[in-house]
C-alpha cells in the first residue's frame, strides 16, 4: 500500500517564514520558498506517496471555547507581519495546486484536527511532516511523525529517545504544564522537568487517577496537584491539546489529486522571481509527478 503523507503546510509556512529572508517583485516571499522546498524534501526523502497538505483556515473552535487561546500572538506578531504571512500563503496555494498536491482546510479547525481526522480514517503508513511537537500524540504502530526542526522520523520505538517520553504521555505532559506558545496556562508551578516527573511517576494527566496517588506521590508533586483549581485545569487543557476527537468529516471529493499543470508552475516561478526553480523545472516537476492518486 502507497505511503500517506500528511503536512502541516500552516507551521511549514511560519517557521520558513521565519527562517529565510527572501523578496521579489511582489514583496517577501521567505515562506512561499521554504515551504516548497519543505515539501519537495519530504518527497525525495519518503518516495511515492499519496501526498496532502493541510491549512489552518477562520477561528479556530478552540478560541471560541478558550478565548484566551493565541491570545498573545496579537502583541508577538505585527499586523503588518500577519498581514504578509496571509498573503504569501495566498500565493502557494496555486504553486502547490500547479504541482498536482492536494489542500485541504475546513472552517474553524486547524491543520492538527484534520491531520487527526485523516490519522484515524485512512488505512494504510503514515508519515505526518510538522515542526510542532504537539503531534507527537499521534504517533502509533502505524502512524510516524517526521520531525523537519530535526530532520529525524519519530515513531514508537525512539519516541522517549527524541522526545523524551512514549506518545501518549508527551501529551500528558503537555496538559499539565500547559502551552506557553498557545498562551494556555499549565498547573501553577508546573514545568516541563515537573510535568515530565509527575507523568512518569503516575503515568496519566488524568484527575481521578492523579487523586487516586495523590497521597503516595512525593511532596514536591504533591503540593502542585493538591490545589482546587487543577482539576478544571486539566479538563480545559485535555479538551483543547487531545486531538482527533472532532468528528470533522472529508468528503472523498476533497481528496481527489488536482492535474499538474507545467505551464502554470513557470508562470508562478517568473512572478515570484524564483530563478533557480525555472532553472530546474524538469527536476521540480519530476519530484511531484511521484505522488500518487487515492
Amino acid at each position: 500500500m502507497t505511503m500517506i503523507v500528511l503536512v502541516d503546510t500552516t507551521n511549514i509556512a511560519y517557521r520558513a517564514n521565519a527562517m529565510l529572508r527572501l523578496s521579489s517583485e511582489s514583496g517577501d516571499v521567505s515562506a512561499v520558498y521554504g515551504t516548497l522546498l519543505s515539501i519537495r524534501h519530504v518527497l525525495k526523502k519518503f518516495g511515492p506517496c499519496r501526498l496532502y497538505c493541510f491549512w489552518d483556515v477562520g477561528k479556530s473552535w478552540r478560541s471560541r471555547y478558550y478565548p484566551q487561546y493565541k491570545a498573545n500572538r496579537a502583541t508577538k506578531f505585527s499586523e503588518e507581519d500577519k498581514a504578509d504571512i496571509y498573503r504569501q500563503i495566498k500565493l502557494i496555494h496555486p504553486l502547490l495546486a500547479s504541482l498536482g498536491v492536494t489542500q485541504l482546510s475546513k472552517v474553524g479547525y486547524e491543520a492538527d484536527d484534520l491531520i487527526a481526522y485523516c490519522c484515524q480514517s485512512m488505512d494504510g503508513s503514515k508519515i505526518i511532516v510538522s515542526g510542532d511537537r504537539d503531534l507527537v500524540q499521534l504517533v502509533d504502530d502505524q502512524t510516524h511523525l517526521y520531525y523537519l526542526p530535526k530532520k529525524v522520523l519519530v515513531d514508537r520505538s525512539n519516541c522517549k529517545t527524541i522526545m523524551g517520553l512514549a506518545p501518549k504521555q508527551y501529551l500528558h505532559k503537555c496538559i499539565l504544564k500547559g502551552d506557553p506558545s498557545d498562551n494556555v496556562k499549565g498547573i501553577a508551578g508546573v514545568g516541563e522537568i515537573l510535568a515530565t516527573e509527575i507523568v512518569k511517576t503516575v503515568g496519566t494527566s488524568n484527575w481521578t487517577i492523579i487523586q487516586q496517588k495523590l497521597e503516595h506521590l512525593p511532596p514536591k508533586l504533591r503540593k502542585h496537584l493538591d490545589n482546587p483549581e487543577v482539576p478544571s485545569i486539566i479538563s480545559r487543557n485535555t479538551k483543547l491539546m487531545r486531538l482527533g476527537k472532532a468528528n470533522i468529516g472529508i468528503p472523498s471529493r476533497m481528496l481527489r489529486k488536482p492535474p499538474m499543470n507545467r505551464s502554470r508552475f513557470r508562470e508562478l516561478c517568473v512572478e515570484h522571481r524564483f530563478v533557480s526553480l525555472l532553472e530546474d523545472t524538469n527536476g521540480w516537476l519530476d519530484s511531484f509527478y511521484r505522488l500518487q492518486s487515492e
